[in-house]
């Protein structure tokens, strides 16, 4: 592939560039037919990890010497893993489901903004994702590495770069993203109701329920178990059946995304190179440095704490011009039963969420030293 360009507004003011990234352009490598059609965009351009309660978010000094280790030891890849989740707010469970396609158009540009194929995977709602400075900067600069530049825009953006990556099919993986988590919830239910069925016939054997009640409870029980079931067959079902609308998808191999031990691994081993020691630090021998307690859902309270901070410097600086009051009003004015259905008839709420998250540009000055030598 063709050396990719990032065009970087802020290079015109520099001087001593160790990194040139002239054109805000990406060329990916070919992959069968899948490139000659819309249908990947048609899906891409429409607008989990479980809660760790407890876990605190990145101190600006913290975060910041963990994506400066990680640049300077040349893991380009981590480092675009830490600025893309704390700048777009993800969980991992669906950063790690964002492929190259999602976030580059057909002409080779980042998009402004992108969207998840079916949603969240926790919640499954869309939500759309802003680039920003600091996004497009860290992107650039992996697109511009060996590995980067191998790369399709059917591609995952986080993948192992070890020697035993494990690939599969775009139709597999698509139908894994779309089914998989579906089955799981359905088989938790019915061990739910197994642990209930286990349940009653203790409280019957004691004799704490009726014959005439446990055999309702039994009879309940069955109704569900039996509709569950069948709503299991139907998925693993269909996800057999499944048929990609990208061309050859059955014939495309592609990388896998890292696993949350992964990702985990990058988190804890970065803090231990540049000498943080957590509270959940993997390594106990070693001296606990910080009462703080890290993993990757730290990256998504980073989010958060900077996006109030922003929000608040955009309001008393008057960029910002939104008032939560106001939209009350309007819902209660609109007889509306909740301020998302009023977010229907504006964009209010939309276009400041957009003008925050496009000024966070959360790991920028550490990206900008070491492209420009800072």
């Amino acid at each position: 592939m063709p050396q990719a360009a990032l065009n970087y507004t802020q290079q015109s003011e520099k001087s001593a560039k160790i990194i040139q990234l002239p054109a805000n352009r990406f060329c990916f490598s070919q992959m069968a037919s899948a490139e000659d059609t819309a249908v990947f965009d048609d899906m891409t351009d429409a607008v989990d990890e479980s809660t760790h309660k407890g876990m605190n978010y990145f101190p600006a000094d913290v975060y910041n010497a963990m994506i400066e280790y990680s640049l300077n030891h040349g893991k380009i890849r981590n480092a675009m893993l830490m600025i893309c989740m704390a700048n777009w707010g993800m969980r991992f469970s669906d950063v790690v489901r964002v492929r190259f396609g999602y976030i580059i158009d057909r002409k080779g540009y980042i998009k402004e903004n992108f969207s998840l194929m079916n949603g969240e995977q926790k919640t499954k709602k869309t939500v759309v994702y802003y680039n920003n400075d600091a996004t497009k900067a860290i992107i650039g600069l992996f697109l511009n590495t060996p590995e980067g530049q191998k790369k399709s825009r059917l591609d995952y953006l986080f993948t192992s770069e070890s020697n035993h990556t494990t690939k599969a099919t775009v139709q597999e993986l698509e139908a894994n993203d779309i089914y998989d988590v579906q089955i799981e919830s359905t088989k938790k239910e019915i061990e739910k109701i197994n642990k209930a069925v286990d349940g009653a016939y203790d409280k019957y054997v004691i004799g704490k329920i009726s014959d005439d009640e446990y055999n309702r409870y039994n009879k309940r029980y069955e109704q569900e178990k039996s509709t569950l079931e069948k709503q299991l067959a139907d998925l693993i079902d269909k996800k057999k059946k499944y048929v990609s609308p990208t061309p050859d998808a059955d014939k495309i191999y592609i990388v896998k995304p890292i696993s949350h031990t992964t990702g985990e691994r990058i988190i804890k081993e970065t803090l231990s190179e540049i000498g943080i020691n957590p509270k959940n630090r993997r390594d106990k021998s070693t001296e606990q440095t910080t009462e703080d307690k890290y993993n990757t859902h730290s990256l998504r309270k980073t989010f958060t704490y900077w996006f109030i901070e922003m929000g608040e410097q955009l309001k008393n600086d008057r960029s910002l011009h939104f008032d939560a009051t106001i939209l009350d009003l309007l819902k209660e004015k609109l007889k509306h039963s909740s301020v998302s259905v009023t977010n229907h008839y504006t964009d209010t709420q939309e276009r400041a969420f957009k003008l925050i998250c496009q000024r966070i540009n959360i790991g920028l000055e550490a990206v900008e030293n070491y492209m420009y030598g800072g």
